[in-house]
């Protein structure tokens, strides 16, 4: 896949999200299984005390575990 049809996509994953997201009557305040779906593509745990979110649009967040 070319770099331009890699942006597209990601585009469109960000644009459903947002509109996901503006579709709810109200603020979430608890957990959206549909949501969590649509953004979330894999959760690694690692053994070094971090936990890894990899989201649909390729973007990665490390967060370390207290």
């Amino acid at each position: 896949m070319g770099k331009q049809q890699e942006n597209k996509v990601r585009k469109d994953s960000i644009d459903t999200f947002i509109d996901r997201l503006k579709s709810q009557d109200t603020i979430l305040i608890e957990f959206d299984e549909a949501l969590w779906i649509s953004t979330i593509d894999k959760v690694v745990i690692g053994d070094d005390n971090n936990i890894i979110f990899h989201f649909r649009d390729g973007a990665k967040i490390k967060q370390e575990l207290l």
